[in-house]
């Protein structure tokens, strides 16, 4: 029983990635801008996947450690993440130009700390709380955010993501 719940772990962390470490995303011709979205590793919420929208379109579904990319016509758009195209809580609009690559990262971080930005981002805290069977109330929180990053320090996190294939490819 020892070794079964290790190995058990184990088996279900490499459940939860998918797909070839990093791979450079093809360039984009026209009009078009290329844009990356990257789900941060950590175990919060590592059991489900996160949707992720541009225009209210649904462009992915990333776990974490799992990145994206797709072609998106120049010009201003939305990006988020939620359950839903409504839910637009962790929403960010950018001013996208043909031939440019933009970098949008999102993570959960523990604790009730807000997270510094290096470019422009938004960030939520979140709380659960839950009673045990002896009566003790448990309290969990966390600080969901979005962020546009650098190419930079973008390019170096990516190459440790695991690739994942977008729903969308291209968004007009």
């Amino acid at each position: 029983m020892k070794r079964f719940l290790p190995a058990t772990l184990v088996i279900a962390f490499l459940a939860c990635t998918e797909g070839p470490i990093y791979q450079a995303p093809p360039r984009v011709s026209g009009s078009y801008a290329r844009l990356i979205i990257f789900r941060e590793p950590g175990f919060g919420g590592a059991a489900w996947p996160h949707n992720y929208y541009v225009d209210k379109h649904l462009v992915a579904s990333l776990r974490v450690n799992n990145y994206t990319f797709l072609a998106v016509k120049e010009g201003t758009h939305e990006v988020h993440y939620g359950g839903t195209a409504e839910f637009r809580g962790q929403l960010l609009k950018i001013d996208m130009k043909a031939g440019e690559t933009y970098y949008f990262k999102e993570g959960r971080t523990p604790g009730t700390g807000k997270p510094e930005f290096a470019g422009q981002g938004v960030s939520s805290t979140g709380k659960m709380s839950s009673t045990t069977g002896q009566g003790a109330i448990v309290t969990v929180t966390w600080t969901d955010s979005v962020q546009f990053m650098g190419k930079e320090q973008a390019e170096a996190e990516l190459k440790a993501y695991q690739y994942k294939e977008a729903i969308l490819s291209q968004v007009d």
